[in-house]
């Protein structure tokens, strides 16, 4: 069975309306856009991402960076189940500078493909709302992989434990993710310690 995915992730929403405009000249665009809610949303992204272990180790998002991000999404159109509205709202914000609603910017550092291995990353995604049941799909901004550990027999010990008991409960994690954390990073350093 496949473990579950741990996702330390910041969230920074920002709403607000998409208003269209065609042939804009560049400056008007450029000034535009520094007041716009996307530059809004990167600013107060940079700004929490600074404060965090590993935000604060990594180049800030500029504008131009999130734009070509999104039209190299909407320009391959690779994405799984997106649609053609979804993309054209997608391609929206990097048009206008505006944040659709429902909107945001996440950033999320620890990804455990398997059993075996935990990555820690910095990858920031736009989430964007998906289809028509309330869901949302994110949308690739900056994937960069930073490091990597092997998880050993402790600590796997520890995961199948747990994973046994959530679904023994019907698959829900519940609020001890906390209690589950602390012996699993004990188990951590008890596998650590013996591959010294």
């Amino acid at each position: 069975m496949q473990s579950l995915i741990r996702r330390e992730t910041l969230t920074l929403a920002a709403a607000g309306g998409a208003a269209c405009f065609t042939q804009v000249p560049a400056q008007a665009q450029a000034r535009r856009r520094t007041f716009s809610g996307l530059a809004r949303a990167i600013h107060t992204f940079n700004a929490q991402a600074a404060k965090e272990i590993i935000g604060k180790t990594q180049q800030p998002l500029s504008e131009d960076e999130v734009i070509a991000a999104i039209r190299w999404t909407c320009a391959v159109k690779s994405e799984p189940d997106v649609t053609d509205a979804e993309y054209a709202a997608l391609l929206k914000v990097a048009d206008t500078g505006q944040m659709s609603p429902g909107a945001e910017l996440e950033v999320q550092t620890a990804f455990e493909p398997n059993e075996e291995i935990i990555v820690t990353a910095w990858s920031v995604r736009l989430r964007m709302p998906h289809g028509k049941s309330g869901g949302t799909y994110a949308f690739p901004i900056r994937e960069q992989k930073l490091a990597s550990r092997l998880i050993g027999p402790e600590e796997r010990e520890v995961i199948q434990k747990w994973e046994k008991k959530w679904r023994e409960q019907g698959g829900i994690a519940g609020f001890d993710r906390v209690p589950y954390a602390e012996e699993r990073n004990r188990a951590a350093q008890i596998d650590q310690a013996k591959s010294k």
